[in-house]
Order: structure tokens, then C-alpha cells, then sequence
């Protein structure tokens, strides 16, 4: 349960020469006292794309661990189309498939081909094939 939670938005300078808003939360746990704090950086410019995050976790006893994460490039424009090429030598496979040839490939029993959920995953996987064909 969060006891509170506070936001702020700034100027955030520029990132990859882009201007960028820094928006800031808090939040904090009621339960455990533990604050997680985030700073989001966005481009207004690219319809505020995310250019950077920081997340910090402090606990009550002071430890902390943080996060970042940040784009080190932009290309404006449409991406090229082969990034979109399926490769000639793909080969489709259903989950409880790829399950099966990661199990052979590390030299194990597949536990995961049989279970409930890889028919789950099975039937959602052949539905979706079957909606896509002409």
C-alpha cells in the first residue's frame, strides 16, 4: 500500500540534443517504508518519447539501489524495411515446440511440454495463426 506519492515536472536540460522535460514520483510504501523514486526524461519534440529513466529503491535502513536507463542514439524517420525481413532459414514453431528444442538443446527432459499452460499458450498460438490466414 503506498502512504503517499508525489510528481514534479522541470526543465530537464537537453539529452542527444533533444529538449527534455524531467518528470519526477515518489512514492512511498506505508507497510514497508521503502521509497521508490523515478525520474523520467521526455522529448516533447518526439511526442515525449522516454530519452532516460532513473529508478531508486531506499529502504527504511538506508540501502539503496538505482537504475538507469538511457538512449545513446536517435534516427528520425521510418525504420528500414529488412529489419523486418523474416529470415529465409526461420522456422515457426508453437511454444510447447520451442519448449521441446530447448530442452533438447540443453540435454534435459522437457518438464514444460505437457503442462497445463504450454496447451494454453498451444491453443492461444494456433488461434492466432488461424485468424492471420487468407
Amino acid at each position: 500500500m503506498l502512504a503517499g506519492a508525489s510528481h514534479a515536472v522541470v526543465d530537464g536540460g537537453k539529452i542527444l540534443n533533444y529538449s527534455v522535460l524531467r518528470l519526477s514520483e515518489e512514492l512511498r510504501d506505508a507497510k514497508t517504508g521503502t521509497v521508490r523514486r523515478f525520474d523520467t526524461y521526455v522529448a516533447p519534440d518526439l511526442d515525449c518519447f522516454v530519452l532516460k529513466r532513473i529508478g531508486t529503491t531506499t529502504t527504511p535502513s538506508g540501502q539503496s539501489a538505482t537504475t538507469t536507463t538511457e538512449v545513446s542514439n536517435i534516427v528520425i524517420g521510418e525504420p528500414n524495411a529488412e529489419l523486418f525481413t523474416v529470415p529465409a532459414n526461420y522456422t515457426e514453431r508453437s511454444p510447447s515446440a520451442i519448449f521441446a528444442e530447448s530442452a533438447r538443446t540443453e540435454g534435459i527432459e522437457c518438464v514444460a511440454c505437457a503442462s497445463k499452460r504450454a496447451k494454453q499458450l498451444d491453443e492461444q498460438y494456433n488461434k492466432k495463426r488461424a485468424s492471420k490466414q487468407p
